[in-house]
């Protein structure tokens, strides 16, 4: 990298947190249980780039075998025969390499405590996807800006000498936090893929003359269609709104529960359970 003498210039190392060795595992366990962590981890991770150094090769070896089975088979987690296709690519993967993999490496993969096994168990937890997210943008963010600009800055801290290109290199590190950070976008999904849940919430309206709760009021009911979302009632004090709002508005609700399937909480922050409406409202009985 070129550097420019700079004596003045006394830079720190940037701080790291490295993900654990049993973060590690938890990411890859993830990867195997979740199809969008799986498709993204296939995307961004790289054996070269990411695992070039790695003291632990147990990684790279089930990478390999997830892209194999992706590429060749198009099967992610969620297929019935992944487990079974990831498990047989990992033990070519490790028969080709031979003496290159310890044995403890490579109960790490196949042992009974190993990553594969705690993964496809049966009775394994399933994927946390906001967590396998969280371990997979740590990975990335840790390998792809925070090393090297702590390799950059290890040298200026040496000597005083400031890279030349600090503003490319700074540059390059925010595009790539922000490509990093677009795992946390949500998943677009196709309209074919979106149908089944369109009608299946369609379905909950049709034959229906009102899509909120209905309040027996009717023409409160006309004019909202029923209550949905926040509602405010507004009028000037004495004019009635507590009795509309706690007493008229949450009885009708209650009394058409079969249709409303809603539960009614009354809080109020100027009135106290002594109070005539809400000695009202925990007296009568709703039949029905």
């Amino acid at each position: 990298m070129p550097i420019q003498k700079n004596k003045s210039l006394r830079l720190p190392v940037v701080p790291q947190e490295f993900l654990s060795r049993t973060q590690k595992n938890e990411l890859f366990m993830n990867i195997l249980r979740s199809s969008r962590i799986f498709e993204e981890a296939i995307k961004r991770l790289d054996s070269e780039k990411h695992f070039k150094d790695s003291v632990q090769p147990e990684y790279p070896v089930i990478l390999a075998a997830c892209r194999d089975v992706a590429k060749k088979h198009g099967v992610k987690p969620g297929d019935p025969s992944f487990p079974k296709r990831v498990t047989a690519k990992v033990k070519d993967v490790l028969a080709a390499m031979g003496d290159e993999i310890q044995p403890e490496e490579r109960r790490s993969i196949l042992g009974k405590k190993g990553i594969l096994n705690r993964a496809f168990a049966a009775a394994a937890a399933p994927a946390n996807e906001a967590y396998g997210r969280d371990l997979l943008k740590r990975f990335l963010e840790e390998n792809e800006v925070f090393t090297p600009l702590a390799d950059a800055l290890a040298q200026c801290s040496e000597g005083g000498q400031q890279p030349e290109n600090m503003r490319e290199m700074l540059l390059e590190a925010t595009k790539r936090l922000a490509a990093i950070e677009s795992l946390d976008l949500p998943e677009i999904k196709s309209v074919g893929e979106d149908w089944a849940e369109h009608e299946a919430r369609l379905k909950f309206y049709r034959g229906r003359t009102i899509v909120g709760l209905r309040t027996g009021l009717n023409e409160l009911d006309r004019r909202t269609l029923g209550l949905q979302g926040l509602t405010i009632f507004g009028a000037r004090p004495g004019a009635g709104k507590t009795a509309l709002g706690a007493i008229e508005v949450s009885l009708g609700i209650c009394r058409h529960h079969k249709e409303n399937n809603a539960v009614i909480i009354v809080v109020s922050l100027d009135m106290v359970y002594s109070d005539n409406c809400f000695s009202r409202l925990t007296t009568i009985r709703i039949s029905g």
